[in-house]
């Protein structure tokens, strides 16, 4: 390459530009010389009139036409100011104008003129001895150079330096008033959905995922190439066939990896690999697999202000590659308890659990509104419709990605939606991997109305499918043309859509699913209904069980119950506690106002010497049902929350029932424990020893924390000793 090339300004000059050959060259003439000039100052005149001119005055201190500028001799070096060669640089472009203002009438110019034009503006606000550019230098000069354009035609507009589409008939000087009007002009608002789709690669489902499987797939490989002897997959691997064949060696890594998912295969890989690249970059040398190394590294991540998260998720990857890899000589890392404590103490100061927030049920009708609307974009409606599906059917995202089937079973009533999936967030063994799960959904909203007809007008109007076989996202993504893609939205455009939609929430993805069962806990909806609801593996003993079309129903029917317990104003879930059920009317004839009244508990005593009478003891005063009949009470809503309240029970089982019952005499006595209460039966050949050698039945002794019981109730009978008693006959019927 040469040590110096040519500058801009002398190449100007074996162009013939008129402007740079009057900066450089005095002996030749300018073509606008050709035009009679006046004489033009000097130097000193020029400083000497900018020392005294104001600020902003343009004028010069002589007469007639602006001169060019001066020959190159009499400009100033590089200590000299810079101001007189700006000044006079401006001089020459006015002079310029001046001599070429005859062409200005014609519409078409030479694209020479023109190129004058802009080259005078930049010579007039920078230096004259401009830096040459990287692409004026080198092998980019041979690539970038001037190309001969002579035989085209290059006239261009002389108004497109001034965009004559924005300039009306009036002068330039409004120009700045024409730009503010322009970009004051309203601007048509761009869709939600476009805002928040992002330009990704538009893979479907099973392309994508076979992509993570064989990214995962080529990390594991690479720690297992790094330490093969000590995993039990590298020996494997080496008796199979060699490293360097590498199609085998990846298809008994992926057969390992097996059904696991491979977005935690590529997380547990990432933390493995960047523990054994520190022990490798250490100045001594560490063997990764030691207990001792683990120990360092993990004081490292805490000394380095490593993220509270780090550590724990290093020492589960350590796991994965023991029990999944068979790497037997990390075995100690897992079991060192300074390793797993102190990763414990970094993850306690991990931030605190920030929980997606439930819908509120005004942002839920708005959705609603959304969808009957006319005047929003098609595809934002169709966006709106899959966030509707997602709350009343209380999914995931990630359980939407892929449905197999929606069934509509739905009238002008209500019914059900059904939809089926086998890829979701609870699909981790491989029998469930082979079942379909049946996502479930009421067919009224809060806002009384049948949603699914219209889910699936919105949907139409995209392109996709709300009814039969699918076999594909729920909602797929569309491109900047407004074309559908292969691949379905994304959790991250979720977010930024909903975000969109009610800014400043703290909304996400996840309150679709949390909405319903946040709305279920507040209505007082069971444990076991919220937990089918949720498709929670606790649900019931069975896990598959949460599988069966027919077992969420009941749980289904009875939330429909509390969403048009919303709809109709008497569920309130967004006020305080204390305001949930706001125009509740207390009844005290309805069924279900009398389970909540206080009542008087009764009991009923048989006696077996009296023919079984039975007696109704009341708690209160302790006097007998014959003596204290029931009777009918009326009152407001105040005096039902009072305790002194009684109601009919007549209709009602007792809730107590007592059965007195005694030991026969000439089979035995019997004893109650004075805490407990328990009764235990003792043999009538025992009996006539000393009450502290008599033994029970059951094999426990006699002491003097128990007492005779002439009658008792046979419930509260010890087991044993009520076996025995039953089999001697000794208990009266």
């Amino acid at each position: 390459m040469p040590s110096s090339e040519t500058p801009v300004e002398d190449r100007r000059i074996a162009n013939n530009d008129p402007e740079i050959i009057s900066i450089h060259s005095c002996d030749e003439a300018s073509e606008f010389d050709m035009v009679d000039q006046p004489s033009e100052p000097s130097i000193l005149q020029v400083v000497d009139h900018l020392e005294k001119s104001e600020p902003g005055d343009d004028g010069y201190p002589w007469d007639g036409d602006t001169p060019s500028l001066p020959p190159a001799e009499s400009l100033p070096n590089e200590s000299g100011s810079q101001v007189e060669l700006l000044d006079t640089s401006r001089g020459s472009f006015f002079a310029n104008l001046h001599q070429d203002s005859s062409a200005f009438s014609d519409a078409l110019q030479p694209s020479n003129v023109f190129d004058n034009i802009v080259a005078n503006a930049v010579v007039s606000q920078a230096s004259i001895n401009l830096p040459s550019m990287p692409w004026e230098t080198g092998p980019m000069k041979a690539i970038f150079c001037e190309t001969d354009l002579g035989d085209m035609n290059l006239n261009v507009p002389l108004e497109n330096a001034f965009r004559e589409d924005l300039l009306p008939s009036e002068p330039v000087a409004d120009f700045p008033e024409i730009v503010g009007e322009a970009a004051s002009n309203l601007v048509p608002e761009r869709s939600l959905s476009s805002q928040a789709i992002a330009n990704l690669a538009d893979k479907d489902f099973h392309t994508r995922q076979s992509e993570l499987r064989k990214l995962a797939v080529d990390k594991w490989l690479c720690i297992v190439r790094s330490y093969t002897l000590s995993s039990h997959v590298g020996q494997l691997i080496l008796s199979q066939c060699n490293l360097n064949q590498i199609d085998e060696a990846r298809e008994i890594v992926s057969s390992v990896i097996g059904t696991r998912s491979s977005t935690t295969a590529i997380g547990r890989a990432n933390a493995v690999l960047k523990y054994l690249r520190w022990a490798n970059e250490r100045d001594e040398v560490l063997d990764p697999q030691a207990e001792t190394t683990a120990w360092e590294y993990v004081k490292f991540l805490k000394s380095s202000g490593a993220a509270a998260t780090v550590g724990s998720t290093w020492i589960s990857s350590i796991r994965y590659a023991v029990f999944v890899f068979g790497y037997k000589l990390m075995q100690p890392i897992v079991d060192s308890r300074r390793v797993v404590g102190q990763c414990d103490v970094m993850y306690v100061d991990k931030d605190t659990l920030n929980q997606a927030d439930p819908f509120t049920v005004s942002q839920v009708k708005e959705m609603h509104r959304m969808l009957d609307s006319d005047c929003m974009d098609s595809y934002d409606k169709a966006f709106v419709a899959f966030l509707l599906t997602a709350i009343y059917s209380r999914s995931r995202h990630s359980d939407l990605r892929l449905i197999h089937r929606v069934i509509n079973d739905v009238d002008d009533r209500g019914g059900f939606v059904e939809m089926q999936t086998k890829y979701h967030k609870c699909a981790k063994s491989t029998r469930k991997k082979t079942m379909l799960l049946p996502l479930l959904a009421p067919a009224r909203g809060v806002d009384g109305s049948v949603w699914p007809p219209k889910v699936a007008a919105a949907f139409a109007d995209v392109g996709l499918c709300f009814d039969g076989f699918l076999d594909q996202p729920l909602l797929r993504a569309i491109d900047s043309c407004g074309n559908l893609c292969r691949r379905g939205v994304t959790s991250t455009e979720t977010n930024d859509f909903i975000k969109l939609l009610f800014p400043g929430t703290s909304l996400s993805s996840h309150s679709c699913k949390a909405t319903a069962l946040s709305w279920a806990a507040k209505y007082g909806l069971a444990l076991p209904d919220r937990n089918i609801l949720g498709r929670h593996s606790d649900a019931t003993r069975d896990t598959s069980a949460v599988y069966s079309r027919d077992l969420g129903v009941a749980a289904v029917r009875k939330l429909q119950g509390m969403i048009d317990s919303i709809a109709e104003g008497t569920f309130a879930p967004d006020e305080s506690r204390r305001g949930y059920f706001p125009s509740l009317v207390v009844d005290i004839d309805s069924p279900v106002q009398k389970e909540l009244q206080p009542t008087k508990i009764e009991t009923i005593e048989v006696k077996e010497d009296q023919e079984a009478t039975i007696d109704i003891v009341s708690e209160d005063d302790g006097s007998h049902g014959a003596e204290n009949d029931f009777h009918d009470t009326e009152s407001s809503s105040d005096e039902a929350s009072s305790s002194d309240v009684e109601v009919d029970t007549s209709s009602k089982r007792p809730r107590l029932i007592k059965i007195s019952t005694s030991i026969k005499e000439s089979h035995g006595l019997a004893y109650r424990h004075q805490l407990s209460k328990l009764v235990h039966y003792v043999v009538a050949s025992a009996g006539s020893t000393l009450n502290h050698q008599l033994v029970f039945s059951c094999g426990r002794k006699l002491s003097s924390k128990y007492e005779k019981a002439d009658s008792f109730d046979p419930f509260n009978m010890c087991s044993l000793c009520k076996k025995h008693a039953t089999t001697d006959g000794a208990l009266k019927d």
